[in-house]
């Protein structure tokens, strides 16, 4: 059994990548960063349905759990063209600059599966000996449904990421803990 130590509240700074091949190896690991993130969240929600008894007045005498469903959601901060290609599904080249252009004019139309356009998503965290790492084994990213971009002085220059988790050809959804005790 633990005893209370306030050493052990943490503040988990990391960086994202997609992709990564190597754990062991210096961040990105083999695969790609994804620029700074910010407002990093991460849950895991088990569905469960409930068993009532009526006899007892609907009292619930037990709980099945369903499905497990996994979303990760952070704040992409500035303009980083590997970050915006991973969420946004039509970019192009531009023309004079060759960076990155998000558009719109692709023939993508409704109804394409989300699973074709999936990463490996792991947040580092700086700390790798203190601090748990997330790796999420196939990851649907999306953007969220509010988003709204910045385009002033006086806010910064946020896009809004959502990353669904969904099980990968091993039946594997994520791990979370030390970098070194995770597997690829």
């Amino acid at each position: 059994m633990s005893t209370a130590d306030s050493r052990t509240i943490l503040r988990v700074a990391g960086r994202l990548c997609k992709d990564p091949t190597d754990l062991s190896a210096a961040f990105p690991h083999g695969g790609t960063a994804l620029g700074l993130v910010a407002s990093v969240e991460f849950t895991p929600v088990m569905a469960r349905a409930e068993i009532r008894a009526e006899e007892y007045g609907g009292e619930i005498i037990e709980i099945v759990e369903q499905a497990e469903r996994v979303v990760f959601v952070c704040v992409a901060r500035g303009y980083d063209s590997d970050m915006l290609s991973t969420i946004f599904r039509d970019t192009a080249t531009g023309s004079g600059t060759g960076g990155l252009v998000v558009t719109n004019d692709s023939t993508r139309r409704g109804g394409e599966l989300g699973s074709a356009s999936t990463v490996k998503l792991l947040y580092s965290p700086k700390d790798t000996e203190q601090h748990p790492a997330l790796l999420i084994y196939k990851a649907v990213p999306l953007t969220d449904p509010t988003i709204q971009l910045q385009m002033s002085i006086g806010e910064e220059l946020g896009v809004a990421a959502v990353f669904t988790g969904i099980r990968d050809g091993s039946g594997r959804l994520y791990q979370w803990g030390r970098l070194e005790d995770l597997t690829v």
